[in-house]
């Protein structure tokens, strides 16, 4: 099926009028009138009402114009892809910590392959050190880990913020809040990982407690 006939179906439909509708498509009328009629051929059904004055489409023109639109717009987009200088494709090495995996991470692949459906990931999950090391040896193109990488080759950009909560088992915390410090730093505390931006920060907030 030719989509240039297609293209003259949806352009007659729009201006109403051979004449209209060749000079919009820089032809004659009677080309544009012999694309309808092979068109017509094509799909053994008449398209255009020619029992009248006034331009009408039959009702099947009505129905199979919809279809002829969407292959229009189809055609239309894959020419654009095609002219695309440099489209985004190839191979993604992202390297996140597990707070990213157990929270947006799986929205944000989604997203990432519905707009850039050329682009492979490679995932690779580990702790914020490790993932700086990989950086740096050029084993990963990208990283979401607890801090950014003061590195003159590295570009670092604050994606969010993530809360961080105490949290104990009732039993082990005194009724009142005189004693709470003291009570805290009898037990261990299990935090993030050591030379992190959050494990540091427990560090500053203990030596305050004790």
């Amino acid at each position: 099926m030719n989509i240039r006939f297609l293209e003259t179906l949806v352009t007659l439909a729009q201006l109403k009028s051979f004449r209209a509708t060749a000079r919009a498509l820089h032809a004659t009328p009677a080309a544009i009138s012999l694309r309808i009629r092979s068109l017509e051929e094509g799909l053994g059904t008449e398209l255009v009402d020619r029992s009248g004055r006034e331009f009408r489409l039959t009702p099947n023109g009505e129905y199979l114009l919809g279809h002829a639109k969407a292959v229009v717009a189809a055609a239309r987009s894959m020419r654009a892809a095609a002219h695309k200088e440099n489209p985004v494709q190839g191979r993604l090495r992202l390297g996140v910590i597990e707070t990213v995996v157990h929270s947006w991470l799986s929205r944000f692949v989604g997203l990432l392959s519905a707009q850039y459906p050329q682009v492979e990931i490679e995932l690779m999950v580990d702790t914020s050190s490790v993932l700086q090391k990989r950086l740096l040896s050029d084993e990963l193109d990208l990283v979401v880990r607890v801090e950014g990488i003061d590195r003159p080759q590295i570009v670092s950009t604050a994606l969010a913020i993530c809360p961080v909560q105490w949290i104990a088992h009732r039993d082990l915390l005194p009724q009142g809040p005189q004693q709470l410090a003291r009570q805290v730093l009898q037990h261990p505390i299990l935090s993030f990982a050591r030379a992190t931006v959050p494990q540091r920060a427990l560090e500053e907030v203990v030596a305050q407690l004790a």
